[in-house]
């Protein structure tokens, strides 16, 4: 079909849902009808008769199945971020962006991050007020694992992400549907950035459905292993426990810690579509 398939697709969707429909309060799509490249400019004829054609198609039947509420999760599901920073703060105002260009429903974000060099502070402040939205909280060793167990328990939804290395997001990713993964799985953790996955030629995995993808963590043959901070989502319910037992200071040792301390018969997720 040439054109109209926006028609094709949403004639379907209305006999189907038979009255039942939820309104979404974010703006999706918006639809330039100046451009030269809109069908009715195209062909108008054309555009006419197909959808005629669709209209005149034998009918859906409707849903039997009701799916209120259905979409309330998505209003509801979110997950916290935690970045760590360390003097680097022109990374971390394109990881930011990156972020939030490509995360969909992300709750508070929060950046702890160290300076050694007093050039850098002014630098970060720039950033901070650039986002001002997100949460910049100063640490050092002292009081690094302090701050983390705080900034975590403060945090308002189940699900926390935790980012590092300050690598660009350059895929859209759906946490919903990612958390629903994991509570759904019982998984350990989801690792957005599957770039690390899928160039691990020594990753054993299996793929479970609709293109996730599942693994024994803990194979010290997999270099997965060492992204453990890198774009992870992770369940609060499992991790504050856990570093309350770690011996920690920094993001490096943080990043050795997690890694060891992986729990016994877990598995982790990541999707090829993510």
């Amino acid at each position: 079909m040439p054109m109209t398939y926006d028609c094709a697709m949403m004639i379907p969707l209305h006999e189907m849902c038979s009255g039942r429909f939820k309104y979404v309060s974010d703006i999706l799509y918006i639809h330039n009808l100046d451009t030269p490249l809109n069908d009715h400019k195209v062909d108008a004829t054309l555009q006419s008769n197909l959808e005629i054609i669709i209209r005149n198609m034998k009918k859906y039947q409707p849903l039997t199945e009701s799916r209120s509420g259905w979409l309330d999760q998505y209003e509801t599901s979110r997950a916290d971020v935690i970045i760590f920073s360390r003097d680097n703060p022109e990374e971390l105002k394109l990881f930011i962006q990156s972020m939030y260009d490509n995360l969909y429903s992300l709750g508070t974000v929060n950046v702890l991050y160290t300076v050694t060099d007093a050039n850098f502070q002014q630098a970060y402040d720039e950033v901070a007020h650039h986002f001002a939205s997100v949460y910049f909280i100063k640490v050092g060793d002292s009081n690094f694992k302090s701050v983390t167990l705080q900034t975590i328990a403060n945090t308002a939804h189940e699900h926390i992400i935790f980012m590092d290395n300050n690598q660009l997001i350059n895929k859209l990713i759906h946490l919903p549907t990612c958390m629903r993964w994991i509570e759904q799985t019982q998984a350990y953790a989801y690792y957005l950035n599957s770039d690390v996955c899928t160039t691990d030629n020594n990753l054993d995995y299996v793929e479970l459905i609709d293109a996730v993808n599942v693994w024994q963590l803990g194979d010290n043959a997999s270099s997965v292993n060492d992204h453990v901070l890198d774009l992870v989502l992770y369940k609060k319910a499992d991790l504050y426990p856990l570093f309350k037992n770690l011996a920690f200071n920094s993001p490096s040792q943080l990043r050795t810690q997690l890694k060891q301390s992986t729990p016994v018969g877990s598995f982790g997720l990541y999707s090829r579509m993510s």
